[in-house]
Parts: C-alpha cells; structure tokens; sequence
C-alpha cells in the first residue's frame, strides 16, 4: 500500500513495504512528480532527514503519518486526489520496486491509517 496526500509544492508519502526473509533498507526514491523525494524521520515531534529506513526480516518498514515518512519536495505540479503518483523505492540489497500511489487528502490518509496497515 502506498498512498501520497495531495499538494502544491510539497506532499507526504506513506506507505507499507513488506520485508522478505532478510532485513533491507529503503536508501533512496524518486518520481518524476518531484524534484526530491526525502526520507524523514519524526524524532520528538520534528522531522530529520534520514539516509535509509530499515525494513525488517518477515517484518514490514510502515511509512505513517505523524512517523517516518517521504516528502516529494519541488513538485513539478500540484497533486490533487484521484491522480497518482509513480514512486521507485530502491534498496540497498540492490532492488528495485517501482509503485503507483494514489493521491488523497490527508484527512482520507488519516482514516486509512486508523485502520491500520
């Protein structure tokens, strides 16, 4: 599951990536919806950027909000719900995953969220 909230010169990105019998790490992605896709960690209510995200063996790395996250900064236009998103997450084990996020309002992530994933 992946999902973007919409947005003008920046949107969040969340998602769910299942880990496999080893841990990876998710070390960097893009989108041509961007000029940047950042990886961000919430320490203590800020944000810091982060190198990697680890996804852990027969676990799963959860992207959420208000917990670590994307930002796709620089936008190249404002992403509005029912568009979508193409993302490449690629992974230190050398894999690429290429995906198709949804474009919804936060408040629409927030309720999907709730239901957990």
């Amino acid at each position: 599951m992946a999902a973007v909230t919409e947005g003008d010169r920046m949107a969040g990105g969340y998602l769910l990536a299942s880990g496999g019998p080893q841990a990876d790490q998710l070390v960097e992605v893009t989108s041509p919806a961007a000029s940047r896709v950042s990886l961000h960690r919430t320490v203590g209510g800020s944000m810091q950027t982060a190198s990697f995200f680890t996804v852990p063996a027969n676990d799963a790395l959860r992207l959420v909000p208000g917990g670590d996250h994307l930002m796709l900064e620089g936008l190249v236009s404002p992403l509005a719900p029912g568009a979508t998103v193409p993302l490449r997450l690629r992974f230190a084990s050398g894999e690429i995953l290429d995906v198709s996020a949804p474009v919804v309002a936060l408040v629409d992530v927030l309720d999907i969220y709730d239901g957990g994933w």
